[in-house]
């Protein structure tokens, strides 16, 4: 259940994502971001009342996942120069 860990305070827990899912548009929201949410949890599954939560620009979160790693560029050949 847990996927990664992460310090707050000097303590370390181990947390879960919870949900990520594009934010719907409206007018008081910046339709470009993805909510993200996480919480803290023990070896039983139980909540410890520790969550991070909010929205991360896509455009942000593409850069960074290129940046790391996590993305590879793919290039169709039949587009040609198209995609240089």
């Amino acid at each position: 259940m847990f996927a990664f860990r992460l310090q707050h305070l000097g303590k370390t827990h181990s947390m879960a994502l919870v949900s990520l899912h594009p934010i719907a548009p409206r007018d008081d929201i910046n339709s470009r971001d993805y909510y993200v949410s996480a919480g803290a949890y023990d070896q039983n599954g139980r909540y410890q009342g520790v969550s991070v939560q909010g929205n991360v620009p896509i455009p942000e979160f593409i850069q960074w996942a290129i940046r790391k790693g996590f993305l590879q560029w793919e290039v169709d050949p039949k587009w040609g120069d198209a995609a240089k």
